[in-house]
């Protein structure tokens, strides 16, 4: 289940199996953040070209981006909590202190294609 306000939705490009993991970081303060393969930007539905959702293998940050989980074409991962109305962020965009000392944005997951060929996720992130 989703929320009903506008989330902040991101494109990012996951690199094919091959390739270096790319790391998906909050963008904004977030309480609840969904992360879904999508289809190309530039991708037009005519049938000439159907979208082939690739899959993706995921790493968490909690344990150091050592254990793999798949998310298969399709599913949904939900990170946070969706029953926002009395809960805290728990992630936060990159920033600067008040030392001018530059604190990265909290990563949700970094992640790679489950083939061999690229593929691309949508990145949706609610306050």
């Amino acid at each position: 289940m989703t929320r009903i306000t506008n989330p902040k939705e991101t494109i990012v490009v996951i690199n094919a199996s091959g390739g270096t993991p790319v790391k998906i970081s909050a963008s904004k303060n977030a309480k609840y953040v969904e992360i879904q393969e999508c289809a190309p930007t530039n991708y037009n539905n005519t049938g000439n070209e159907p979208f082939a959702p690739q899959g993706l293998v995921y790493q968490k940050p909690d344990d150091g981006f050592v254990a793999s989980f798949p998310l298969l074409p399709g599913e949904i991962l939900p990170l946070g909590d969706n029953t926002y109305r009395a809960k805290i962020a728990f992630a936060t965009p990159a920033m600067t202190d008040p030392a001018n000392q530059t604190i990265p944005a909290t990563v949700y997951i970094q992640a790679l294609s489950a083939t061999s060929t690229a593929t691309q996720v949508r990145v949706r992130e609610w306050s």
